[in-house]
């Protein structure tokens, strides 16, 4: 890599370095950034925010069980935001309001049925 590439890549990382670093001081930046631990408060933080696991179900899982999920988290819609046209979210067509009703029968299989397409 060259100089620039590095000064780059520790730009992205959010690494602290003096201009004038040469090349082995930068690959030494880059190198101790990757052998350091995780940041258990962002991870506890992620998995409890984005998926049902509990403090306890996550000391439960394996280190490789977290990094599994945690690769995933970015890539799925949390049901817990609801989906969209889910009793009155955005739709094609608009779901009437029932003036605080509970969702009839028909609304819930209407609902159902746009999921007829996934195998």
């Amino acid at each position: 890599m060259s100089l620039d590439e590095l000064q780059k890549e520790c730009r992205e990382r959010d690494i602290e370095f003096q201009e004038n670093t040469g090349k082995d001081g930068l690959i030494a930046l880059l190198l101790k950034d990757d052998n350091k631990g995780p940041d258990w408060a962002e991870v506890f933080a992620d998995l409890l925010c984005h998926t049902s696991l509990s403090y306890e179900g996550i000391l439960r899982r394996t280190i490789p069980q977290v990094e599994a999920i945690r690769s995933r988290l970015g890539k799925n819609i949390s049901l817990k935001i609801g989906m969209p046209g889910l009793f009155g979210g955005a739709l094609e067509k608009p779901i009437q309001e029932n003036d605080g009703k509970p969702p009839k029968l028909s609304e819930f299989m209407a609902f159902a049925s746009a999921f007829d397409v996934i195998k």
